[in-house]
């Protein structure tokens, strides 16, 4: 929350001035340069990160030889803000699919308020992840400290030199990690439109997520809503499962009675791909419980879901007198599914 302060220049003068404040008022813009009899909008910001009850402190605007001293206040209160659901279950999609589901948000009080989904469920946890990443830039510091030999020899710039600039360069990547740096939610198969924006006073604002499974799997994910108003971020939990193709055999039996040993018998058997998306079925070779020989003809169909019914070949022989029963299997590759029929 923000609240508008005007700064005049009465002088003559160009006025250069810097704000000193303390969280968790801040101040925009932070310095500035105002030309004579200018006015200037100043953004006074509070951002209390806990419910606090009553905040005051002073903020003060140095010019020269001149201090200006603004008092501010702030009474922290939680805003009647809410998410109309905690949990949404895509349940079962196919592979590579998409399935679409609404989340609703709706703010009841007279605050406009910012929002974002986080990938981690709070502020300690964002400040443990940007400590590993600071020091995973002091490595790369140390590192590129080590690297000015090749510089030296071509009269660029010599040690100490290259060095303060390294500094230089990560004590600004720090300070910006420290201050700008959010880590919004981002996962491989659930997507959240708007990931970030503004709430508005009595405004009730509709989610869309997203859910495009990649394989045949169960995916589960936690995204967190951080939103002014509320001490802590809204969670909401998503899972859904990723489906593979339906492959069926025309029969799950292929009764042949009595056949001959060591002669070669042909059957047809028929597959179909009762999914809506495409699906390849290969015949697994290998060795038969009860001896006998199989072969395939083809080893590999493609099902289009609009080509949805093709045949195998299937030829069976046996030195092995007496009775059998042999599964003949194939996999889906889409899914690595394993399906079969019995060969009797």
């Amino acid at each position: 929350m923000y609240k508008a302060l005007a700064l005049h220049n009465f002088g003559q003068a160009t006025a250069f001035f810097v704000t000193q404040c303390k969280p968790p008022f801040s101040v925009e813009p932070e310095r500035g340069v105002l030309k004579p009899h200018a006015t200037m909008e100043i953004k006074v910001i509070c951002t209390p990160n806990c419910l606090r009850g009553y905040l005051e402190d002073d903020i003060f605007f140095v010019c020269d030889d001149i201090r200006l001293k603004v008092k501010v206040s702030c009474e922290v209160v939680e805003a009647n803000i809410f998410m109309h659901d905690s949990k949404i279950s895509f349940g079962e999609v196919f592979m590579n699919l998409q399935k679409q589901e609404i989340v609703k948000i709706t703010n009841k009080s007279p605050y406009t308020v910012n929002f974002y989904w986080s990938l981690y469920r709070s502020n300690a946890i964002d400040a443990l992840e940007k400590n590993r990443l600071s020091g995973a830039m002091e490595g790369m510091t140390n590192l590129m400290r080590t690297r000015h030999t090749k510089l030296e020899f071509m009269n660029i710039i010599d040690a100490e030199g290259h060095n303060t600039v390294i500094e230089d360069q990560c004590k600004k990547a720090k300070q910006e990690l420290d201050e700008k740096w959010r880590f919004l939610y981002k996962n491989e198969v659930f997507t959240i439109i708007p990931n970030e924006g503004v709430l508005h006073p009595n405004q009730t604002l509709e989610f869309m997520v997203v859910f495009n499974p990649k394989i045949n799997d169960y995916y589960s994910s936690w995204a967190y809503l951080d939103i002014g108003g509320k001490p802590e971020r809204l969670p909401l939990a998503l899972s859904g499962v990723g489906k593979g193709p339906v492959v069926v055999f025309n029969t799950n039996t292929l009764n042949i009675s009595n056949v001959y040993m060591n002669a070669r018998h042909e059957y047809q058997i028929v597959v179909k791909n009762d999914s809506h998306i495409p699906a390849t079925v290969v015949f697994r070779g290998g060795k038969t419980e009860f001896g006998g020989d199989i072969e395939c003809v083809p080893t590999t169909r493609y099902l289009s879901h609009f080509d949805k019914c093709k045949s195998f070949v299937i030829k069976f022989s046996s030195s092995v007198q007496g009775q059998f029963v042999e599964k003949v299997q194939f996999t889906i590759e889409e899914s690595t599914e394993i399906i079969h029929f019995l060969l009797m």
